[in-house]
């Protein structure tokens, strides 16, 4: 079956990862210091097994020639591998990039999907797309909520400046190889917003400035604002208390 934007077979993963995502929050909130340890080793171990398999399956449908493709430097693969290392070892270094980068760039993977081959449910190219990116959500809404993560003033530079050193290390890499990974050198073949920002290298600068645009909308609900945090966000997600548990230990 040929998938098909905001057809059941869309609207579908996206209830789920919402219901999932609310279910996480209102869950991880309750628990303390020694009850967190045992969820965040089980989403670990669930990235983890998601990883293996993905890519032995990429692997395997298409050889060496997978290399251009199967190699974990799209941004949201790349992502993957930081959620499992921020739940594994969770600082705040991993989790503000797992938010910004996780966020911002499975929302859009979530909303326009550029799923491999075209193919739809139940193939398991849809499947991995889907489960993958509910993964990211799943993992920086338990560090939220579990261990109070959130982001510090000056985290949005800090995670625009690694997306830059990303864009440069991955795009001399898609030069020397021929590859396209982080859509750096063409657009996906699937429409995508991409189609509104120009050709290339001109759609490069317009992605730049959307990044930039959602990861202040990310840090919005953490602003201090007269002198006061905001609190719809902190106490929705972490409850009552203003340091989180790392910054208690520090």
């Amino acid at each position: 079956m040929t998938f098909q934007a905001w057809s059941d077979q869309h609207l579908i993963p996206l209830a789920l990862t919402a219901m999932l995502s609310v279910a996480i929050l209102l869950w991880a909130r309750r628990l303390d210091e020694r009850q967190r340890v045992l969820p965040g080793r089980l989403i670990a171990l669930a990235i983890l097994a998601y990883i293996l398999i993905a890519y032995y399956q990429r692997w395997k449908d298409a050889g060496l020639e997978a290399v251009t493709e199967a190699l974990p430097l799209h941004l949201c693969d790349l992502v993957v591998l930081i959620c499992l290392w921020a739940v594994l070892s969770p600082s705040q270094g991993s989790f503000e990039l797992a938010y910004y980068w996780g966020l911002a760039g499975a929302l859009q993977a979530l909303l326009q999907p550029d799923i491999s081959q075209g193919l739809g449910f139940p193939s398991w190219y849809y499947m991995e797309y889907f489960l993958g990116h509910g993964m990211i959500f799943a993992a920086v809404l338990y560090l939220m909520a579990a261990y109070r993560l959130r982001p510090h003033p000056g985290s949005v530079l800090r995670a625009m400046l690694a997306l830059n050193l990303y864009a440069l290390v991955v795009g001399a890499l898609d030069f020397a190889f021929g590859w396209n990974y982080g859509y750096l050198c063409s657009k996906p073949a699937s429409s995508s917003l991409m189609d509104y920002l120009g050709p290339w290298p001109f759609y490069l600068l317009g992605l730049e400035v959307l990044s930039a645009i959602n990861f202040l909308l990310l840090w919005l609900p953490w602003r201090v604002r007269e002198g006061g945090r905001l609190e719809n966000a902190n106490l929705i997600l972490t409850g009552p208390s203003a340091r989180t548990p790392l910054e208690n230990e520090g």
